[in-house]
């Protein structure tokens, strides 16, 4: 199998970095070497930082009026028929598509669609934005490292739907879909092309029952666990509660 070598992702498209270091991908199932990803360097952090800056007054907003705008895109039709047209591509069926909500943090959500099977340990941005300023807080003690970050428990998306229903007094329920509609579907509606093959190796690891377990890094960095999947649903559930 030939090797993938993955880049870091600034301004929406690839970023080769600066180090010339690179850490291996490694399949959790049979511990084939499958890639290697860049490691990055202090130059960098400092191009990420920048980059974040510049783009805040864009993308800086706050959670409502980020679904009044994902919610008036499909309303206008730019994203909902396009994506129903990759779906009927697909072998699909794209009628299937009128009976939920594609926003996952939308008040009139009912459903949630994901590719099918696996457990992975989600992680709260929150946490990883800890990590990331414990690290360089102290450079020097993490230099040379790399980190896979996890959440403190693993779950299906069915599960999680449910954790969100018991927090939003609303009922979700979790849709399947076809694992290559999924990542076409999700190209369809602005992720470039290219992160198109990081999705489906990453789909696939899921899928076949090798997601991210909990591995305690987290903790052992910050001092503290990690939030919990409830945590952050109770902390959101405004975002998935029906409007009355």
């Amino acid at each position: 199998m030939a090797k993938n070598t993955i880049s870091h992702w600034i301004n929406n498209k690839a970023y080769p970095g600066t180090s010339g270091n690179t850490s291996p991908v490694t399949n959790p199932a049979t511990g084939e070497v499958t890639g290697e990803v860049a490691l990055g360097s202090v130059e960098d952090a400092r191009a990420v930082i920048d980059a974040a800056a510049a783009a805040f007054p864009r993308f800086g907003l706050t959670a409502d009026e980020a679904r009044r705008l994902a919610e008036q895109k499909l309303v206008d039709g730019s994203g909902y028929k396009k994506f129903k047209q990759v779906v009927a591509a697909q072998g699909g069926n794209p009628q299937a598509l009128d009976k939920f909500e594609l926003l996952p943090n939308a008040t009139g959500m009912r459903e949630i669609s994901s590719p099918r099977g696996g457990y992975v340990s989600v992680i709260d941005a929150e946490d990883i934005a800890a990590v990331a300023a414990t690290t360089l807080a102290d450079p020097q003690a993490h230099a040379g490292k790399a980190y896979s970050l996890t959440g403190p428990e693993a779950l299906t998306v069915a599960e999680a739907a449910a954790i969100i229903s018991d927090e939003a007094a609303r009922t979700i329920t979790h849709v399947d879909l076809d694992r290559q509609a999924w990542i076409a579907g999700a190209i369809a509606n602005g992720v470039p092309p290219e992160y198109g093959a990081v999705l489906s190796q990453l789909t696939e690891t899921v899928a076949s029952g090798h997601g991210s377990r909990p591995n305690g890094i987290v903790e052992t960095i910050t001092g503290r666990p990690p939030h919990t999947f409830r945590n952050f649903a109770h902390h959101n559930a405004n975002a998935w509660k029906e409007v009355r």
